[in-house]
């Protein structure tokens, strides 16, 4: 691969320079010295007779032409970055080493037997065409194991360049072919960038927009900095709220790839996604574009100046959206079939960047300004050729995908990020709560049993190879987080417990006891909802407390005898029906005997009155949609929550779901789904069915 640069703001190009000349070509005197004294001196009549007859010019000649033909048009193509001196001093060296030893040990064989095959008809398999198996064996053959060896493993050195334009910028006039147009053409648009400084103000980078009109009805598409340093792929109108997305800011100080995608969807949209160092920053979805007339192409800065201060290499524009998921950028953009166009930036001097294989050629824009040509490109002097590169993002997902209060969820790695130079990878894990980025969750496992019910919870994940993180997190699907759903049917059925520190013994006790019930018709016989009283008498001076429905289906906060006017106390508030409705209902005690009563329903507050005496008999057993004589509640209850303390003293948003805390002292879901108990997440006072059969259980609740 040919390293390449870039422009810009500063544009490379990677170069070889031409072979150097063979430092040992003029101290060889082999091919001089090489007179074929073996055949002057050999013992072998033969061999001097075909040379004197032959005039053994040929054998001289060819020993040193076509060995020197041979070195030439060796495969030995390193031949000449190599310092192999057979290639260059290739006047058989090997000839002289080894006493030509053909001549010798044949007996001039070749000369009398083969028609003087070396000398006269120039075969000279030996010196020619041979792959000079004998004398010449370095210098021929070497196909050349010697030289080819040393040449592959001596390239040439690379040379970056780059044009500096922090003052100037680049242009083309309309370029049609680059255009996108209203007929959302697929397009991708990608760079290399480096700034040494923060962007305090707009900068482009590649812009598309006619020259004489700034107005965003003329946009494209455009690659650009934003004045607070976060990049910006524009494509049109902005009326359209996808025109102008923003991704994260700029690195400072180092080469970063940003590439703009726009492609189009299943449903007939196109989509837009920005990527950095070839993770995705970022999409959304567009649909308004312009009809850009006569847009010209800008490199490095607006007609109006926005100039970027920086370096630009490797601009590349394809009509394709090259990228789908995350990959690793090349350091140089090469052209292909889907390439409009691409500029490498190597001309090293002058006033323009040509296009490799079109006629897109930008040229200098201020006429008075000059492009600063600089050594530095996307590459650095390690094995690779590639710049540091971060990790790629990686894939994550909920574990459970539908998690529930009090489940713990983990942040599942789907599809590991990967380090482009084969660094380890570790992952840095966030989680947003509702949309919005919760601090104190930065582990891969986090607890739900702090959540409300619905609440939506989303894990994010960054890959770092220890020195650079994944410009964009992986990111879950946002779920809710739901609660086990269930409530009991109480007709004809009912559960009873131990109601033991559930009482109201004296007056100056707090309480409040609340419930998520739905009934399907309004009550014309008393429903208990949930009652506490001494369980072997029915009497009301045995009651504790007790939320019910009277025969005219109005709710009734009870609190002791009928000698006291507040006790069967009700607002007059009706019950919903066919609704699931959140009642509360309150004791505040701290005025000693007396204590204030209060009714909510669905967090308002219906009224209040002052209950002035209290039952002396504690209760002994909590009985729940009904009671031991009956009474049975006509619907379903899905939570239900006693707490010795008043939570409400003003209207109030209920909880879908009631939850455990530090103020309960018992909570029951009714998600059992089966049997005939209703556990108390409290784990004290688990509710048991009474009587014969059991409560039909439900995956009905409050939404």
């Amino acid at each position: 691969m040919r390293f390449l640069p870039l422009v810009v703001l500063l544009a490379t190009a990677c170069k070889g320079d031409a072979p150097p000349p063979d430092p040992e070509a003029d101290t060889d005197t082999d091919t001089d010295t090489d007179t074929d004294t073996d055949a002057d001196t050999d013992s072998d009549t033969d061999a001097d007779t075909d040379a004197d007859t032959d005039s053994d010019t040929d054998a001289d000649t060819d020993a040193d032409t076509d060995a020197d033909t041979d070195a030439d048009t060796d495969s030995d193509s390193d031949a000449d970055t190599d310092s192999d001196t057979d290639a260059d001093t290739d006047s058989d060296t090997d000839a002289d080493t080894d006493s030509d030893t053909d001549a010798d040990t044949d007996s001039d064989t070749d000369a009398d037997t083969d028609s003087d095959t070396d000398a006269d008809t120039d075969s000279d398999t030996d010196a020619d065409t041979d792959s000079d198996t004998d004398s010449d064996t370095d210098a021929d053959t070497d196909s050349d194991s010697d030289t080819d060896t040393d040449a592959d493993t001596d390239t040439a050195a690379v040379t970056c360049d780059a044009v500096g334009t922090s003052a100037a910028r680049l242009h083309l006039v309309n370029p049609q072919d680059l255009v996108v147009g209203t007929d959302l053409q697929a397009r991708t648009v990608e760079a290399w960038v480096l700034t040494e400084s923060p962007v305090t103000a707009t900068a482009t980078l590649a812009w598309l927009q006619p020259a004489n009109n700034m107005s965003s009805a003329r946009v494209d598409w455009g690659l650009a900095v934003a004045g607070d340093g976060r990049v910006v792929w524009a494509s049109g109108a902005s009326s359209d709220p996808c025109a102008y997305f923003l991704g994260p800011q700029l690195p400072i100080g180092s080469w970063t790839h940003i590439a703009g995608t726009i492609r189009q969807q299943p449903a007939g949209t196109w989509e837009k996604t920005l990527w950095i160092d070839g993770s995705p920053a970022g999409s959304c979805t567009t649909g308004v574009k312009n009809e850009p007339v006569g847009a010209d192409l800008w490199v490095g800065g607006m007609f109006d100046g926005r100039y970027f201060d920086g370096l630009i290499s490797e601009l590349r524009i394809s009509d394709s959206a090259r990228y789908t998921s995350a990959f690793v950028p090349e350091p140089e953009l090469a052209r292909d079939g889907s390439t409009l166009a691409t500029w490498h930036f190597g001309e090293g001097a002058g006033p323009m960047a040509t296009s490799e294989g079109s006629t897109h050629t930008l040229t200098l824009f201020d006429t008075n300004q000059t492009l600063s040509w600089t050594s530095d490109c996307p590459t650095d002097t390690g094995d690779t050729g590639f710049p540091d590169l971060p990790p790629s993002a990686p894939q994550v997902a909920l574990q459970p995908m539908a998690p529930t209060l009090g489940d713990r969820v983990n942040c599942l790695i789907t599809t590991p990020g990967v380090d482009p130079e084969g660094a380890p990878v570790t992952y840095r894990y966030g989680w947003l709560v509702n949309g919005t980025f919760d601090p104190t969750r930065t582990e891969a496992t986090v607890m739900t049993d702090d959540l409300e019910p619905y609440d939506t919870l989303e894990c994010l994940a960054w890959a770092s190879d220890g020195v650079l993180e994944s410009p964009a997190p992986g990111d879950s699907t946002t779920e809710p987080v739901a609660y086990e759903c269930g409530s009991a049917g109480f007709v004809l059925n009912r559960l009873r417990g131990d109601a033991s520190g559930l009482e109201l013994v004296s007056g100056t006790d707090d309480l409040t006891v609340e419930a998520w019930v739905r009934v399907p018709a309004a009550s014309t016989a008393v429903q208990d909802i949930v009652w506490a009283q001494d369980d072997s008498n029915q009497s009301s001076a045995k009651v504790d407390w007790g939320l019910a429905i009277n025969a005219s289906n109005q709710l009734v906060w009870a609190t002791g005898p009928s000698s006291d006017a507040c006790a069967y106390w009700t607002p007059g508030t009706t019950m919903p029906t066919n609704a699931w409705t959140h009642i509360a209902v309150t004791y505040d005690g701290t005025g000693g005997t007396d204590g204030v009563k209060q009714l909510f329903v669905n967090g308002q507050l219906q009224g209040s009155c002052t209950a002035t005496t209290r039952n002396s008999t504690p209760a002994s057993a909590l009985w729940v949609g009904g009671m031991f004589d009956g009474r049975y509640l006509d619907g379903s209850i899905a939570d239900l929550r006693i707490s010795p303390t008043v939570r409400y003293t003003s209207s109030f948003t209920p909880e879908l779901r009631l939850p455990h805390d530090a103020s309960t002292t018992a909570v029951w879901h009714f998600s059992e789904s089966s049997g005939i108990q209703a556990l108390d997440a409290t784990e004290q006072r688990d509710l048991q069915h009474f009587g014969s059969g059991s409560p039909t259980w439900q995956f009905l609740c409050p939404q």
